[in-house]
């Protein structure tokens, strides 16, 4: 990548050369990308355009500070899930715990690779919890077909679900709105 290309994804002027500035401006980039998805419902998808514009903030920092980015982190944890219950209880809690280090490991990311790492992560967790959800729902008495009409970037708050799912109303709608949406994203 040529300089002129990497100060215009960082949003500097062309005839920027302060090495503080092209940090910060890196810094800040990092963060917007890094914190997207902390108050949003989590969408594979774009988590993938996430990563793509991360690739080029690497590309660009190299290409600015002539230093080899490696793309990998001094915290390349993995955080695994693969929950195998048939409770929907005991999913949920456990993909809601999961999806809070993510969260957490995002909000003190500080590199594109880290981020990259995380965001990563959280598809292929993302995923698992999708189909899990999605084979164990229908076995409720409570479950319906799932609705066409939600959208997948409808938010459910998970501990919500969780108070739904202890409490005696025949009906769920907040948990059906969630199969619904997930079974629309792993179709």
């Amino acid at each position: 990548m040529n300089p002129q290309l990497a100060k215009t994804i960082l949003g500097i002027a062309p005839d920027e050369s302060d090495l503080s500035v092209i940090r910060d401006a890196l810094d800040d980039k990092v963060f917007e990308l890094a914190t997207y998805f902390l108050n949003r419902a989590f969408l594979p998808r774009l988590a993938g355009v996430r990563i793509k514009r991360l690739n080029e903030l690497m590309a660009a920092e190299e290409a600015l500070t002539n230093e080899k980015i490696n793309g990998t982190s001094t915290q390349d944890k993995i955080i695994t899930f693969s929950e195998s219950t048939s409770d929907l209880k005991k999913l949920i809690t456990a993909y809601n715990q999961v999806e809070s280090r993510i969260k957490q490991t995002l909000s003190r990311a500080d590199s594109p690779a880290e981020v990259i790492k995380a965001y990563e992560n959280w598809i292929r967790v993302f995923k698992t919890y999708a189909i899990r959800f999605a084979e164990i729902y229908p076995g409720n008495p409570f479950a319906k077909a799932a609705d066409p009409d939600v959208k997948i970037s409808s938010q459910v708050n998970m501990m919500e679900i969780l108070e739904e799912l202890h409490g005696n109303s025949v009906e769920k709608p907040l948990l059906h709105r969630e199969f619904s949406r997930l079974k629309k994203l792993s179709d």
